[in-house]
């Protein structure tokens, strides 16, 4: 569980927003309380994320491919999301800071793809509150994103920041867009470092994004 703690792309929540983890070959825990183990539909090998509201209601669950509804049924236009079954952070989920109901699946493929970096939209509102993938063909951010991504909350308290690598040939190169009330803005904030890109660093063997301020 320890190790697991540091391989799962997580954002801190003031609620019971992370409660239900779905990961490896239909694994599945929920940390409300008690504690309970279960099963999902969800098997990968590596990358995986889930949503739950503030009350620590499931939402959906997703390995960065298929999306699935909080009764583990697919969702409409859910399936053939650009991530990967070996990409180490193939999904993560980012809420949008206004509105309860909507969501957004960041996917990244395996290093050295073409697909990177894209991102879908989840409107709860929709399939009578299983929620709809509303834009299943994806947005792609960067084409040659490695498989690392994170998320933070913004300085301002509300919005957040999404973060990757771009895989380069010389130095590494961090690609952060902020994501507020509108969505997610397709500029991102892009920051040099003196750490060299190589594969572990694209994969996740080397501590993420090396060192950078």
């Amino acid at each position: 569980l320890f190790i697991l703690l540091f391989c799962l792309p997580i954002i801190s929540f003031a609620q019971k927003e992370n409660n239900h983890w779905f990961f490896g070959q239909n694994a599945y825990i929920d940390f409300s309380n008690p504690i309970t183990v279960g099963t999902g539909n969800l098997s990968t090998n590596e990358g995986c994320a889930s949503a739950a509201d503030y009350n620590g209601n499931l939402l959906f669950y997703t390995d960065g491919i298929t999306v699935y509804d909080t009764n583990g049924t697919v969702m409409p236009n859910a399936t053939g999301l650009n991530g990967d079954p070996s990409s180490i952070h193939s999904a993560l989920v980012v809420p949008n800071p206004v509105d309860p109901c909507l969501y957004y699946i960041f996917t990244t493929d395996v290093s050295t793809s073409t697909n990177g970096l894209y991102f879908y939209s989840v409107d709860m509102n929709l399939n009578s509150g299983l929620g709809d993938v509303v834009n299943n063909t994806g947005t792609q951010l960067l084409s040659d994103a490695t498989e690392k991504i994170a998320a933070t909350i913004h300085g301002n308290g509300t919005d957040y920041w999404v973060t990757t690598n771009r895989e380069t040939s010389g130095n590494l190169e961090i690609y952060t867009w902020q994501v507020d009330a509108s969505g997610v803005n397709l500029s991102p904030v892009i920051s040099t470092t003196t750490h060299p890109i190589n594969h572990n660093t694209a994969t996740g063997t080397n501590p993420p994004f090396g060192n950078y301020h």
